[in-house]
């Protein structure tokens, strides 16, 4: 498979411009024509961040309109997967516990299930891009839902299930590095995952888990002994950024400012208290998923106990 410029979780969404090469006698194939398709399927995430940033979100309709445009292009992300499922050498499997051994990064099967085996490492790579892809547009649909359906239910981290979706797929990255990153790949397994390592940091920082976080950070602090100074920056920056959101989560939790989250015909309540230290995951429905290696359909959530009728 050609390498590609490897977008960043930020340039993703903020409109990077991608550029695929071919030379003029490169026989293009299946694999590379799908890949090429999934690359700008992620290239048009960036015009629904656009789309977010300049919308009226006291327009209602403004809002339904950009949901349904998100909701479409999940929906071509989806269809590409079902679809050229074949050309990218099929759906991982799952493998047993402890099959990849790696010297380099922990056992996380506590935190994810257990990890996922491809057929060949470029499958692998496919695979993370495309969980990736997911997870960065989820995490655009949960902020449009929420805009949206401003009273729909949401979780201990004030996450709607639109948002739950994004930590869905960042696990499932999380579930295909340890078999990139086992000791026989060497430094090719670590080349391939280093898109969806930016991504699950940003979800598991967001949601405040810090045991998802700190394991991702064994992945940078990895990389950066091979020698990937992308790697070492990115590091250090996620850790001030943890710092940066959990004084700002325990700033939220106090009680100076409940009545300020109040609604203002609700008495003031004090919101739900969110450990710094916490390893519950907030997307509880991991076996629900988990028969959905490929993620070729969005996964069916269980209701959670505050869903009514839907807004």
């Amino acid at each position: 498979m050609r390498l590609l410029k490897a977008l960043s979780p930020l340039e993703a969404k903020s409109g990077v411009e991608l550029i695929i090469e071919h030379s003029p006698d490169e026989l293009i194939s299946d694999e590379d024509q799908a890949v090429d398709e999934l690359f700008h399927l992620m290239a048009g995430i960036a015009p629904v961040s656009a789309a977010l940033g300049m919308t009226d979100l006291s327009d209602e309709d403004a809002c339904h309109l950009l949901l349904q445009d998100t909701l479409a292009h999940r929906g071509k992300l989806l269809s590409w997967y079902s679809r050229e499922m074949h050309r990218i050498g099929g759906a991982p499997s799952v493998g047993q516990s402890n099959e990849f051994p790696s010297s380099a990064i922990p056992s996380a099967e506590h935190l994810f299930g257990l990890p996922y085996r491809f057929p060949t490492l470029d499958n692998a790579r496919i695979h993370i891009i495309y969980w990736a892809a997911l997870s960065i547009l989820q995490e655009l649909i949960g902020q449009v839902y929420a805009y949206t359906y401003p009273f729909a239910p949401v979780d201990i981290n004030n996450k709607n299930k639109e948002h739950q979706l994004a930590e869905y797929y960042a696990d499932e990255i999380s579930r295909g590095i340890p078999y990139c990153l086992q000791d026989r790949m060497k430094a090719w397994g670590a080349s391939s995952t280093i898109f969806g390592m930016g991504q699950i940091a940003k979800v598991y920082m967001e949601l405040g888990n810090s045991e998802k976080f700190k394991w991702s950070q064994e992945l940078f602090k990895h990389e950066a002994e091979l020698g990937s100074d992308l790697a070492h920056h990115m590091h250090h920056l996620l850790l001030f950024s943890w710092d940066t959101s959990q004084k700002a989560r325990q700033r939220a939790l106090s009680p100076e400012s409940w009545g300020s989250m109040s609604h203002p015909s609700a008495a003031a309540t004090p919101p739900s208290p969110v450990s710094s230290l916490s390893s519950a995951s907030t997307a509880p429905f991991k076996e629900e998923y988990a028969a959905l290696p490929g993620t070729i359909i969005v996964p069916v959530r269980p209701k959670l106990e505050t869903d009514e009728v839907e807004c």
